[in-house]
C-alpha cells in the first residue's frame, strides 16, 4: 500500500481525499479527465505546420498514383512523412504519458478519398 502523498504511476500523486491517510486516495494525472475539462486544455491538441501538411499531401498523391491499389503490398512512405517524425514522436508521448487524447489540426482530407486518408495516416 502506499503512503499518503507518495507517487502513485509516473507523474501521477496520491493525495487522500479526507484529513485522515486513510484511504481512498484522489489521484491526479494528465491522464485523468472528463470532456469539458479536456476542452479547456490545449495540451493534447497538435497544429501541422505548412512543411507537414505538404508531406502528408505528397503522400497522398503517391497513393493515389497507385491505380488500382496493391493490396499485395505496403508502400513505403517513411522518406516522404519524414518531416512528420518528430511530431508523431511527440503524439507517441502525449498519448502514453499524457493525456491519452491527440487532435491533430491542419491534416489535409479535403483532396483524397478516405481510402488515401487511410493509408497516410
Amino acid at each position: 500500500m502506499q503512503e499518503s502523498g507518495a507517487k502513485a504511476n509516473g507523474d501521477a500523486s496520491a493525495v487522500p481525499n479526507s484529513s485522515s491517510d486513510s484511504y481512498p486516495f484522489e489521484i491526479r494525472d494528465s491522464s485523468l479527465w472528463l470532456g469539458e475539462e479536456l476542452t479547456r486544455r490545449d495540451d493534447w491538441l497538435v497544429q501541422l505546420d505548412p512543411d507537414q501538411i505538404n508531406a502528408i499531401s505528397k503522400a497522398q498523391a503517391r497513393v493515389a498514383a497507385e491505380k488500382p491499389p496493391n493490396r499485395e503490398h505496403t508502400l513505403d512512405l517513411t522518406d516522404i512523412l519524414q518531416p512528420l517524425s518528430d511530431c508523431l514522436q511527440r503524439i507517441q508521448d502525449r498519448l502514453e504519458q499524457g493525456s491519452g487524447a491527440t487532435w491533430v489540426r491542419g491534416f489535409p482530407l479535403t483532396d483524397c478519398t478516405t481510402t488515401e486518408a487511410a493509408a497516410v495516416f
